[in-house]
């Protein structure tokens, strides 16, 4: 019996230890793959957002460096230097945008927006020329047909690819917190079955473990209740007993009383009849004395 009950002790503590172990594993292995997910949000979402920043913000400096030419001449050596710089900062944030997991949608968007800034910036330096040789009319002319829908047209691509990876960001947010949510939901479930099932096991436990100390508590019952039983029987008899004894003791007493009672009497009796004894001895005498006083006259005595 101890034998069984230590195995089903043992065994529901390892069905336990495997429920926490497994819920343990599930929590851990869920919590490395959202840390996963935010860690790749961060590498391809807010460094992307940050890069199309970056590319966006140089792009408009460059668009802001016609104008600037034209009513700055004194800039003009600072805008031309500026230029390589400006295109530099625009391809490397471009190539670290394209670094990410873009979706289908972000590299058709990108490939766009490249094209339109290709042509943009292949265009610019027509436009410094034609304006530094003096040709006004034809730098105006080249401008509003090339630079200016090509700047456009890359702005727009520019707006509409963050639009596009901002969406994505938000969408893959939604995600992350969606499995968040799942895995809260997951672990809750989880350790409510273990928990339930400790319950369970617990109850099933303590009852094969309670059962037999209930019956060995209702046998020690019963046979204090038939040990009181024949204690009491045994005090009945010896009351019983007790009180013969009591009465044969008062019994005896009475018989000593009486045999003392016969024995003065007896006494008395004897003492009436030696005296009556001791009466007929002496009347016997007196008897004895009287007739010799009439057998025998007075006369004849004193002759002889």
């Amino acid at each position: 019996m101890n034998l069984g009950i230590r195995a089903k002790l043992l065994a529901s503590f390892g069905a336990l230890t495997a429920l926490l172990a497994v819920v343990g594993f599930v929590g851990w292995r869920n919590t490395v793959e959202l840390a996963q997910d935010a860690e790749k949000m961060y590498a391809y979402q807010v460094k992307g957002t940050v890069a199309l920043a970056n590319s966006e913000s140089a792009l408009w400096k460059l668009r802001y460096g016609f104008p600037q030419f034209l009513v700055l001449p004194s800039k003009r050596s600072d805008i031309l230097t500026e230029e390589p710089q400006l295109y530099k900062i625009i391809d490397d944030n471009l190539r670290e945008y394209a670094k990410g997991e873009l979706t289908a949608e972000e590299q058709v968007a990108f490939h766009k927006l490249q094209d339109a800034y290709h042509r943009y910036i292949a265009a610019r330096p027509k436009w410094f020329e034609l304006q530094q040789a003096g040709k006004l009319k034809e730098a105006a002319e080249y401008r509003a047909a090339t630079t200016t829908p090509f700047g456009a047209e890359t702005v727009e691509a520019f707006s509409e690819l963050i639009q596009l990876q901002r969406k994505v960001g938000e969408t893959k947010h939604q995600e992350i917190e969606a499995n968040i949510q799942g895995l809260t939901v997951l672990l809750v479930c989880t350790l409510s079955f273990a928990l339930l099932s400790a319950v369970i096991l617990t109850a099933i436990v303590s009852r094969d473990i309670v059962n037999p100390i209930v019956q060995s508590v209702k046998k020690i019952a019963s046979s204090s209740m038939e040990i009181t039983a024949a204690v009491e029987r045994q005090e009945y008899t010896i009351s019983q007993q007790a009180n013969a004894v009591n009465q044969t003791t008062a019994t005896m007493n009475e018989l000593s009383v009486a045999s003392s009672l016969s024995a003065k009497q007896a006494e008395a009796s004897a003492v009436s009849s030696h005296q009556a004894l001791t009466l007929a001895e002496s009347g016997n005498q007196s008897v004895e004395k009287t007739m010799k006083g009439i057998v025998t006259p007075v006369g004849v005595t004193s002759r002889l």
